[in-house]
């Protein structure tokens, strides 16, 4: 039988590892020439597994997940930094997904972080944990019987979130943060039979004309279709984690 993981670990490249080992407990890196790259002894027990891979779009990063999967019995969430990677991917799929986005999020700038941060940062299990349950807003919102009680639920988990960042002075910027995630996972929280049900839900209607959740923060939530690998498809309820940074001209 195959082993179990219990770990989060996120699967990126290198312009966004660093982002990613302030969320996840390990990071899977891939790298277009593995032979040419050498992890940094302080980061390795962050960054335990190199793959030779590229990730120009989300069908790649859906087959780094496939080989992690087979050598070592680990689910990964791809980390992606552009809509690029993934928008040509929507919507041509036959399976049904929840793209959750928490749009005017401040989020945090890769190039201004160090790696000596993220250790600090990670050292901190209170801040990690605050940081980290931003991923859960929409059970949260969904676990809501109203719309006021949603925007107050999310809320609260924003606040953590900004607290975490804060503490630990972490440079940001205003962008979206994406989560595509299976709607069979949700069960837990609705007793909605499909994807349509959830979105068509009491709360689920708000959020797909996109709730304001504070004066800066909307929450959206809406029906797409992708292709998923089959690793993606049984064992993993967040099929991808999407940060768009809305850059200075």
């Amino acid at each position: 039988m195959r082993k179990t993981y219990n770990k989060t670990c996120g699967i990126t490249h290198l312009d966004t590892a660093k982002r990613a080992a302030l969320l996840f407990d390990e990071v899977m890196l891939c790298v277009p020439n593995i032979r040419q790259y050498e992890t940094p002894a302080s980061i390795r027990t962050i960054c335990p597994v190199v793959l030779n891979a590229e990730l120009e779009n989300f069908a790649h990063y859906l087959r780094a997940v496939e080989a992690v999967w087979r050598e070592k019995g680990v689910t990964c969430v791809p980390v992606l930094d552009s809509s690029e990677r993934i928008e040509p991917h929507l919507d041509r799929g036959k399976h049904y997904v929840l793209q959750a986005a928490l749009e005017g999020l401040p989020v945090v700038v890769e190039e201004g972080l160090e790696w000596e941060q993220v250790m600090e940062f990670r050292s901190d299990e209170q801040a990690r944990w605050k940081y980290a349950a931003f991923r859960q807003w929409l059970h949260s919102g969904l676990a809501a019987t109203s719309k006021l009680e949603a925007s107050d639920s999310i809320a609260r988990m924003l606040a953590d979130y900004e607290w975490a960042i804060e503490k630990h002075g972490l440079q940001t910027m205003v962008g979206t943060a994406k989560l595509f995630i299976q709607p069979k996972q949700l069960a837990a929280v609705s007793s909605a039979a499909t994807v349509g049900a959830l979105v068509a839900g009491p709360v689920g209607s708000v959020l797909a004309g996109g709730l304001a959740v504070t004066a800066s923060v909307t929450a959206y939530a809406v029906e797409r279709r992708i292709e998923l690998g089959e690793t993606t498809r049984q064992v993993h309820p967040e099929v991808a984690l999407l940060y768009d940074l809305k850059r200075l001209p």
